[in-house]
């Protein structure tokens, strides 16, 4: 007579998986040991986890051997962010950019030294627009460049020692950086001259913070030629409008 006995439906593997996601998300910046104790875990099933996590980008492992959260996780996050107060306030400006210019716009935040597009509000279509990352690198797009206006000269030195030249445009250097610092800071206006992708350009304008800070930034992208053809002034004098706009009514933020 053969006895059926109930297996337990779980696989502890995951369960401990999401316990070490958990702590890191938690703690911002852990070790594997640190891991182990806390959660109480034979180090070779934490090691094990953590390096299948790694290889997909759920985590990083930084310089002190310590793990962060990985961009990847991001990808599962846009819902939330779509949710938050300052995606709802910026919104409808960046639907009325859209509607003026008729080229995609795009709400930009920094999140963890990467640039995060959290909204895009498509428009006329071209087939550069599929190429557009979520998350991409500051130093080759117009939002990314305004983050990095915040770097101190050590910082900057530090960033140009490993970047990729995408483009001839592509600013991969200090000296090069420092000149378009030195002109978004006359005209309040950053510009991907094609520094991402040929045949792509784009205008983006920062947003503060109640400190002076950049919180987050807007931008318009869109085929050079078209939007040359358009008129860059156009797009300029819209993208500063919906931006005052935005400015005001963040006021009631608490961010």
């Amino acid at each position: 007579m053969t006895i059926l006995t109930k297996k337990n439906p779980t696989i502890k593997n995951i369960i401990d998986t999401f316990r070490i996601l958990d702590l890191i998300n938690q703690d911002k910046k852990i070790g594997l040991n640190y891991i182990v104790a806390k959660l109480e875990l034979p180090k070779t099933t934490a090691f094990r986890i953590l390096k299948t996590l790694e290889k997909i980008d759920i985590v990083r492992k930084t310089e002190t051997n310590d793990y962060v959260l990985g961009y990847h996780l991001i990808n599962y996050n846009q819902i939330e962010f779509l949710d938050d107060e300052l995606v709802d306030v910026v919104k409808p400006h960046l639907t009325n950019i859209r509607n003026v210019t008729g080229e995609c716009t795009n709400l930009g935040m920094k999140y963890d030294g990467k640039l995060f597009i959290p909204l895009r509000i498509h428009g006329e279509p071209y087939q550069l627009q599929v190429m557009l990352p979520p998350i991409g690198e500051l130093y080759c797009s117009a939002m990314g460049k305004i983050f990095m206006t915040e770097y101190s000269n050590a910082e900057l030195l530090n960033y140009f020692k490993n970047v990729k030249q995408r483009t001839v445009n592509t600013i991969t250097n200090y000296k090069d950086f420092i000149k378009y610092k030195n002109e978004f800071s006359k005209s309040g206006i950053s510009i991907d001259n094609e520094e991402y992708e040929y045949g792509m350009s784009c205008y983006a304008i920062p947003i503060y913070k109640a400190n002076k800070k950049v919180l987050c930034c807007i931008s318009v992208t869109g085929p050079t030629s078209r939007l040359n053809h358009k008129g860059t002034d156009l797009i300029i004098t819209t993208l500063k409008k919906e931006a005052s706009f935005i400015q005001r009514d963040i006021q009631h933020l608490n961010l």
